[in-house]
């Protein structure tokens, strides 16, 4: 660990330094940092930072030097901001929107990479759901963020779910039938009983690392559905998308390590990204690299011109969509208990229709109801068939900007590259 009193050394020879970050910083209590120590260093040496970001992996800063850091150390005109998820507390986000007339850049960091093990945040568990919460609720509520244009943060499935489907989509229909009558046990709306969306809706660039305590969730296809149907109505003007599953692990039966990964497949709803016309860079980070290889090369190749005009192709994309005849009935089936459910509380005046503007204030959280028109399928097999149906179309090209592609390598590569590699057995 590089000592407080070593940086402080090198800053009296740094006064031009305008980046400093310090992620997760690991030591014994006699080496963990003082930050109004070093808050007052920077003063000190009139070092005016641009970019900074001061965390320990396991505590949070206090109060008051959570105060010191926005008032001593990132000037008022500063364009980005990095913080700390432990760091995130109400306070600190009203002083940040004293200064969101200029602020265009907001990174929230959990951890020191993309592809670490968060072990810092075991212990703190608590702490960071509140922060995750804290962060998804400014993002829909204060217009001070629907100007941002660059987004780093942690994402949560269950925030995206926007009309709770993934409460009825894995139980069975018999289940629910006898839980008709009584569904309050299943259903957690937003307080105010309306959905919540993103306010920052012209984001150029997006990192995001998805958050779900349960590890199967990433691998069924109707979260991945939410991922990416949420994205490419939400953000539409994306540029650069960063799509990373955290190094988080359980064994299964057999005794084996089972990482997190995101299914790409076709039922996946991966072809949802396709609506992103403006999006130059794709990369899909993950600690489980084979899971890409479960995809057949008809599955992704509609990226690339070979793969989208293929009739070969093409015809095995419309036959695994007749596949699916049987999971849309079911599906179907959910839908009408869960609206049924939602009508019933609806009655008891607990929740309002979420499909309608609000009845109180004539709006919906995040902005317009056109969106909530937009993602009325979200995390549904219609939203998908719809898409392919779409890119059935020939004068229709998905991704039309797209130049880079990561599915798994930590090199971007043109996408027919990168499908050539994931499939270099077979001709795309």
């Amino acid at each position: 660990m590089f000592r407080q009193t070593h940086l402080e050394a090198m800053l009296r020879h740094t006064p031009n330094l305008k980046q400093l970050k310090l992620a997760a910083m690991v030591g014994a209590n006699e080496y963990r940092y003082n930050w109004a120590r070093l808050f007052a260093a920077l003063k000190e040496h009139n070092i005016i930072l641009n970019k900074a970001l001061f965390s320990n992996c396991v505590t949070g800063m206090s109060a008051e030097e959570t105060e010191l850091l926005m008032t001593d150390v990132y000037p008022q005109s500063s364009t980005e901001l990095s913080i700390w998820a432990m760091d995130i507390t109400p306070r600190l986000f009203q002083t940040v929107l004293l200064r969101s007339d200029t602020l265009t850049t907001l990174e929230i960091w959990w951890k020191p990479s993309a592809l670490s093990h968060n072990r810092f945040a075991e212990a703190s568990d608590q702490s960071l759901t509140e922060a995750y919460a804290l962060i998804h609720h400014y993002l829909c509520e204060t217009l001070y963020f629907a100007h941002l244009t660059s987004l780093k943060t942690v994402l949560r499935i269950q925030d995206m779910d926007l009309f709770d489907r993934g409460q009825y989509i894995n139980k069975s229909l018999r289940e629910l039938m006898m839980r008709r009558e009584t569904p309050s046990e299943l259903s957690t709306p937003s307080p105010s009983g309306r959905p919540s969306i993103w306010r920052c809706r012209g984001l150029r660039i997006l990192h995001i690392d998805i958050h779900t305590p349960n590890l199967d969730e990433m691998e069924d296809p109707f979260y991945s559905r939410i991922i990416f149907g949420y994205i490419s109505r939400v953000c539409p003007q994306l540029e650069d998308l960063q799509i990373c599953v955290p190094n988080q692990y359980c064994y299964d039966a057999n005794g084996l390590l089972h990482y997190q990964a995101p299914s790409l497949q076709l039922s996946a709803g991966f072809c949802l990204l396709g609506r992103l016309s403006n999006l130059q860079r794709l990369r899909v980070v993950s600690m489980r690299v084979y899971v890409f290889l479960k995809c057949k090369d008809w599955e992704l190749n509609w990226m690339i011109d070979s793969g989208r005009k293929s009739a070969v192709s093409r015809k095995k994309r419309r036959l695994a969509v007749k596949s699916w005849r049987e999971m849309r009935a079911n599906e179907n089936q959910l839908e009408a208990i869960r609206l049924s459910h939602l009508q019933l509380k609806k009655e008891t005046a607990t929740l309002v229709d979420e499909a309608e503007p609000d009845s109180r204030s004539g709006v919906v959280q995040g902005g317009d109801t056109n969106i909530l028109h937009r993602l009325r399928n979200l995390g549904l097999l219609v939203d998908v068939e719809e898409m392919i149906k779409e890119m059935d179309n020939i004068e229709f090209r998905p991704l039309p900007s797209l130049e880079w592609l990561s599915l798994d390598c930590p090199i971007l590569l043109r996408p027919e590259e990168e499908l050539k590699r994931q499939f270099a057995h077979k001709k795309l």
